[in-house]
């Protein structure tokens, strides 16, 4: 029995079943199903019951995820006092960055700065992360804290809400809307979206998916797994993009237009830590985080503090 076997299983309970587990975890299914059959060979008991109809965890599977749930939070608790060990030899802090700049766009040099001017003492090492799974970093420990982008949705990340960034349309420059300045998000909701390789909520999000009552992406297009594949794939005219409004400024492309939409909810920038990691470095990038978006919000065109 393994961490990496619980994790799994942990995501079969959350996500509802096998299916939509391996896509959460970005595993091909049958791989996900030998590794929890080969869990369930070791413990002598069945932990999901399959049928036609899908898998549910069996009486014994609901009582076992939750002694999975416990372990794997003392491992990452475990994680990080070691870390604080290592602190004592070498003060770094890993601070990834969700697709680089666009994690707090504007925002993003200025916490930098200011966590620097706080704690001098400690150096920075920068990670970039995928919005394929923002989660993962911080759960392995590849990462003490991230810029990110909500949703993120796990019960072991805690979030500190820094800014909204109002959410636009990317089109190809031959796209019908490419000559438009602004449409109502109505106006869009049959266009195809790319498809993006990241967990189902933040996808949704993405695509608007709470608009129309559900997707609507162009199959015949690989699934995107970055902002490069993304304007690729807009770049063609076939398909669009939402995205935060700053990827048209950091990451121009001569290939895409950006169109304003009205109607659309905004994104949540915020920093994303483990909920069990207190230390002191950590909750101080936080809290420069937070000073830099309260008296530098403007920096971040049409950005607003969060409620």
């Amino acid at each position: 029995m393994d961490l990496r076997q619980l994790r799994y299983l942990v995501a079969v309970a959350d996500e509802g079943g096998i299916r939509r587990a391996s896509r959460q975890l970005h595993l091909k299914q049958p791989s996900l199903s030998q590794a929890l059959r080969q869990l369930e060979a070791e413990l002598g008991v069945e932990l999901i019951r399959r049928s036609a109809r899908g898998a549910e965890l069996s009486e014994a599977g609901a009582e076992f995820v939750e002694h999975a749930r416990e372990i794997l939070e003392r491992a990452s608790a475990a994680r990080i006092a070691m870390r604080r060990h290592a602190e004592q030899r070498s003060c770094t802090l890993r601070v990834g960055l969700l697709a680089g700049i666009i994690a707090a766009g504007e925002l993003t040099a200025p916490i930098l700065e200011r966590f620097h001017a706080v704690r001098p003492d400690v150096e920075v090492q920068l990670s970039d992360i995928g919005f394929f799974d923002q989660s993962a970093p911080l759960l392995s420990g590849e990462v003490d804290v991230a810029l990110v982008r909500a949703p993120l949705i796990d019960r072991q990340i805690q979030l500190t809400p820094l800014a909204t960034d109002p959410r636009l349309l990317l089109v190809g420059a031959t796209h019908e809307l490419a000559g438009v300045s602004r449409v109502n998000v109505e106006d869009i909701l049959e266009e195809r979206m790319v498809r993006v390789v990241a967990p189902d909520h933040f996808s949704a999000f993405w695509h608007a998916d709470d608009y129309r009552g559900g997707p609507n992406t162009d199959s015949t297009i690989a699934p995107a797994r970055t902002v490069a594949d993304l304007q690729f794939a807009v770049a063609t005219g076939r398909t669009i993009m939402i995205a935060a409004s700053v990827t048209a400024r950091v990451l121009p492309n001569d290939l895409l237009r950006p169109v304003q939409v009205s109607g659309l909810s905004p994104s949540l920038i915020a920093a994303a830590r483990l909920g069990t990691d207190h230390r002191q470095m950590v909750r101080d990038f936080i809290n420069a985080a937070a000073d830099t978006a309260a008296s530098q919000i403007h920096l971040l065109p049409g950005g607003e503090l969060p409620a």
